[in-house]
Parts: structure tokens; sequence; C-alpha cells
């Protein structure tokens, strides 16, 4: 499955603690050079519209980055296919797990505006993937 044929907008929690909403298939299919390396070395769970999770597989730039693009210090945006895989286990589960190690790797950008104490209530309380998603967008965690 491909980022860009899942129903928006979709949720990406990383094991380093970035987590964020994306609207549209614009946004999820625009990388920089770092970041498609850092992702497709650790990974990424995605949660679509519809409640399904997805694993990252790999990040693929539709054309390749320069020698430039590489060693800017802010390397400019690729058109990129990312390629998924449907999560082993209940998806609520796995991205409950996936959000209390980012929330744990966490550097203050989860907890800005909310307490580690009232975001883990709200992953604990939840009961489908859309509802903590829409939980988390209403406390201004993402």
């Amino acid at each position: 499955m491909l980022i860009a044929d899942l129903p928006f907008p979709i949720m990406i929690v990383a094991p380093d603690g970035w987590a964020e909403c994306l609207n549209t298939v614009d946004d999820a299919r625009s990388w920089n050079s770092v970041a498609i390396r850092k992702y497709n070395r650790i990974g990424f769970l995605v949660a679509d519209a519809s409640g399904a999770v997805w694993v990252l597989e790999k990040l693929t730039p539709l054309e390749k980055p320069s020698l430039l693009d590489r060693i800017r210090f802010q390397p400019r945006r690729l058109l990129t296919e990312g390629t998924l895989r449907c999560v082993d286990g209940l998806p609520l589960d796995v991205f409950r797990d996936r959000l209390r190690i980012a929330l744990s790797a966490d550097s203050d950008a989860m907890t800005q505006f909310c307490s580690h104490e009232k975001i883990v209530a709200a992953i604990d309380r939840a009961t489908s993937v859309t509802g903590l998603i829409a939980s988390l967008h209403k406390m201004r965690v993402i």
C-alpha cells in the first residue's frame, strides 16, 4: 500500500517522539533527504482516517537527491513514495504502544500544551484509533 492511497487525514507516529497529523497527499509525499534516511532506518506508524494502522516499509524518492541536497543546511523537499504494510496485531493496541514510546522519547513537542499524565490517560481510555486521534487533536498534542 502507498501512503498516497490512504484516506486522509493521517497521523504519523515515530519512535523518536515525532507525531504529526498530515491533511493532504502532498504533505505526505514531500520529504527531505535527511528525513528519508532517518525514517527508512527507524520507521514509523501511520493511522489513517478509517482507523487502519500501517507500518512504514520504505520511503523512496522519485528523483535521486543531488550531492548538494545531501549537504545543504536546509535540504529541499523531494517527491517521495512511501510503501506501507498492514500492522501485525490489534491496530489500537499497536498504536497505543507506539504513542507511549513516542511520548517517552518526546522532546516536549507532544507535551507542549498538555501534561504527560493527561496524554497517557487519553491513550488508555481510547476505544478506537480514530477516537484516539480526535482526542489527541482536541488536546493539541498533534
